[in-house]
């Protein structure tokens, strides 16, 4: 249901639904073995928050993240949070991890065929 609201536009609801997971299942989000399972959950409300252009509420969820030593979907988390620093007014936080997201290398799902490269037919 998360997913579908977001993909509808309707990030505000999708926040609520992501909110209220966090909460309703709060007991069984703090143990270890559902670390993965948080961190998809703030990713996922993350995004919605910037998407829904309440930066600043997504601004303490991306610094949480970032905390971590990996992260599976770097590069695309740091355009949101750039985006959010920028936003709130942390200006040099937000061009610097901006930059970082540009100079960094391209994910595999992410990369162009070469056959898209070549001159379109003018006939």
């Amino acid at each position: 249901m998360v997913p579908f609201c977001a993909q509808s536009g309707d990030y505000d609801l999708a926040c609520e639904k992501l909110c209220f997971v966090k909460s309703e299942y709060h007991d069984l989000l703090v143990l270890p073995e559902n670390d993965d399972f948080v961190v998809e959950l703030d990713s996922r409300l993350a995004c919605a928050l910037v998407d829904s252009g309440k930066y600043s509420k997504a601004v303490p969820i991306f610094e949480s993240l970032f905390k971590r030593a990996e992260l599976e979907d770097k590069q695309r988390f740091q355009v949101f949070f750039g985006l959010s620093l920028l936003r709130v007014g942390r200006l040099s936080e937000g061009k610097s991890l901006l930059f970082k997201a540009m100079r960094a290398k391209m994910p595999s799902w992410l990369r162009l065929r070469p056959s898209i490269y070549r001159k379109a037919d003018p006939h």
